[in-house]
C-alpha cells in the first residue's frame, strides 16, 4: 500500500503542477485552457486507474506465488500428483483444529510433506470461515504453528500470505485504495459529467 501511495502521490503532484501551469498560461484562451485541462485530467486519471489495476494484479500474483510455494505439489510425477490429490482430500475432510493438529503431528512424524502442506492449506483456509462467537477469522493457528516449528523457513511466507489475504478481504481496503488514488476533477470540468 505504501508503494501505491507513493506512486499515486507522484501522479497527483504532477497533475497539480501541470494544472497550475495551464491555468497560469496567458497564451491560452479559456477554451484552450479547458481543453488542455481536460487532456491532463483524462491522462492522469488513466494513470491512476492503471496504477490501481497493476497494484491489484501484483497482489494477486504475489498471493498465488506464495500459495504455490507453501501449498503446492512436492513432486511432478503422476504418482506425486495422485498422492497430492489424496492428501488434499484427507485435509479437506478435516472439520476441527484439534483433528487437523493431530493429523499434522502424524504427518510430521512420518515426514509426509504432501500431507503436511495439504493440512497447512486447510488450516490457512479455515480463516475464511468466521468464528460464530466473535465474527473473526478462525485460522487454525496451532496447526500453522506446528508446521512452522517443523519448517521455520516458511514463517515469513506464511506471515506475508496472511497479511495479503487479510488486506484483500478487508472491506475498507477498497475505500482506502480509492481515497489514495482519488484525483479531484478541476472546477473547469465541473459541467462535464462523463469524466
Amino acid at each position: 500500500m505504501e508503494d501505491l501511495r507513493a506512486q499515486a502521490e507522484k501522479i497527483q503532484t504532477s497533475f497539480a503542477r501541470a494544472l497550475e501551469e495551464t491555468r497560469a498560461d496567458r497564451m491560452l484562451s479559456d477554451e484552450g485552457k479547458k481543453s488542455r485541462i481536460r487532456d491532463l485530467y483524462v491522462s492522469s486519471k488513466a494513470q491512476m486507474d492503471k496504477l490501481k489495476a497493476q497494484t491489484t494484479q501484483d497482489e494477486t500474483n504475489r498471493i498465488t506465488t506464495l500459495q504455490r510455494r507453501l501449498f503446492g505439489t512436492v513432486g511432478a510425477s503422476a504418482q506425486d500428483v495422485i498422492a497430492q490429490r489424496d492428501a488434499n482430500d484427507r485435509a479437506e475432510a478435516l472439520s476441527s483444529e484439534e483433528e487437523a493438529l493431530a493429523m499434522m503431528r502424524s504427518a510430521i512424524t512420518f515426514k509426509d510433506l504432501m500431507l503436511e502442506r495439504a493440512i497447512l492449506r486447510r488450516a490457512f483456509e479455515a480463516g475464511a470461515e468466521l468464528n460464530p462467537l466473535n465474527g473473526r477469522p478462525q485460522h487454525w493457528f496451532d496447526v500453522i504453528n506446528a508446521y512452522v516449528d517443523e519448517h521455520p523457513t516458511t514463517e515469513d511466507d506464511l506471515r506475508e500470505l496472511l497479511d495479503l489475504t487479510k488486506a484483500a478481504a478487508n472491506p475498507g481496503r477498497s475505500f482506502g485504495q480509492a481515497m489514495t488514488t482519488w484525483l479531484a476533477k478541476p472546477s473547469e470540468l465541473a459541467d462535464e459529467w462523463s469524466l
